[in-house]
């Protein structure tokens, strides 16, 4: 599937940050609701989210993703869920995925040397430590079945909502910070088949 890689300004994440750091009555817990082995995952209100203007900001990003991967133009961009990953050493997101119609994750917050801490990657070499990983169909002749994505703060991928995923866990003190949306836009542009 189509990927979508993005950067975003820094002072788009700094007001997210702040609102994470300073306003926790922003949020309400989300982590009963996730895949995640993770202890604080928290959704945003939607006081927050409008006056942090996250659909404001993602829309014209979320257009443009589409416009490249389907070559057609969306009229409507709907947030279904809107939510910060606090992930933690030792702490991971089993394979899972999501619903609507396109997924992203935008990194906030990575600890230093987070990638070359010491959990033992399952490939000799690899440095999966809060890597992003998904796996996709199977392995065969020209056709590679797994991408992995090591996140850095201000990057946002978009994907097809039903493309499963994992987060490796890491050994290092910090915090990755990410947030995770799902949207779903009109049924023109996202039933290509129609």
């Amino acid at each position: 599937p189509i990927f979508g890689k993005f950067k975003i300004d820094r002072s788009f994440i700094d007001s997210i940050n702040a609102e994470v750091d300073n306003v926790p009555s922003s949020f309400t817990d989300h982590g009963k609701k996730l895949a995640g082995e993770v202890k604080q995952e928290m959704r945003f209100n939607e006081k927050s989210f409008a006056k942090l203007k996250i659909g404001e900001t993602l829309f014209p990003i979320i257009r443009q993703y589409v416009a490249g991967a389907v070559n057609r133009d969306i009229t409507k961009c709907s947030f279904l869920d809107c939510w910060i990953v606090r992930q933690k050493a030792h702490e991971y997101n089993p394979t899972h995925w999501h619903n609507g119609h396109i997924s992203g994750v935008m990194w906030l917050k990575i600890p230093d040397n987070m990638t070359e801490s010491g959990v033992k990657a399952a490939l000799k070499g690899a440095k999966r430590n809060g890597n992003i990983g998904f796996p996709y169909g199977s392995r065969q002749f020209a056709s590679s079945s797994y991408l992995e994505i090591t996140p850095v703060v201000g990057d946002l991928v978009l994907f097809p909502h039903y493309l499963m995923h994992h987060v490796y866990p890491f050994d290092t003190e910090g915090e990755r910070r990410s947030m995770a949306f799902n949207v779903v836009i009109n049924e023109d542009a996202f039933n290509i088949f129609n």
